[in-house]
């Protein structure tokens, strides 16, 4: 009988340890008043992201909300997400950083508070719909990591926390675009980092 108590004790123990990562990386998807449709700006991991495409709002979906793919020559954060209200379709939106190369999660501390200038061609974003995949021709534009910090799960690291701010205007598919009041707050832990190199 006490090994029974023993094994549902460690059961419970390990369902709800699971529970908990499980709950860290779900979404939190918190409505900004000032910008209808789009979640409000925040730094705490809340696993969301959202602009305004063209008047579209584009906002983070069921799925991960962003994928860390690190290969031999670049770096690619991979937004996915719906774009659209009563009909959303799916869509993505990947800028590819190729003066970074991390190695682990944890080298992503290294964004902290910078600015790319999305003009610099050392950066590219593109845009993937049902349609097809995008490069856009940045006419202007600025993506910030305003804040990166670890969150730790009783005292051991599980994910990196990435928050910023995002807008520019391209030609996307032979089309002008504005993409304006971007924010992010994503975590990156060993479920959603990549390294192929």
């Amino acid at each position: 009988m006490k090994i029974n108590k023993l094994f549902l004790s460690a059961i419970t123990v390990l369902c709800v340890a699971c529970a908990d990562d499980y709950d860290l990386k779900s979404s939190v998807f918190v409505y900004d008043k000032e910008n209808p449709g789009l979640p409000r700006y925040s730094e705490m991991g809340y696993n969301t992201f959202g602009s305004y495409y063209d008047r579209l709002p584009f906002i983070s979906g069921d799925e991960t909300p962003v994928e860390v793919i690190v290969n031999e020559t670049e770096t690619l954060f991979s937004f996915k997400g719906k774009i659209g209200t009563s009909l959303p379709k799916d869509m993505a939106l990947t800028i590819t950083v190729n003066d970074l190369s991390p190695d682990t999660y944890t080298d992503l501390l290294s964004l902290h508070q910078m600015s790319i200038d999305l003009t610099d061609p050392t950066y590219t974003i593109s845009i993937r719909d049902a349609e097809g995949l995008y490069n856009a021709e940045i006419l202007n534009g600025t993506f910030k990591f305003e804040r990166v910090q670890t969150l730790q799960v009783d005292k051991e690291l599980f994910q990196v926390i990435l928050s910023g701010t995002f807008d520019f205007q391209a030609v996307i598919n032979n089309e002008p675009v504005t993409v304006s009041n971007g924010r992010f707050d994503v975590g990156v832990g060993d479920h959603n980092f990549y390294n192929f190199e």
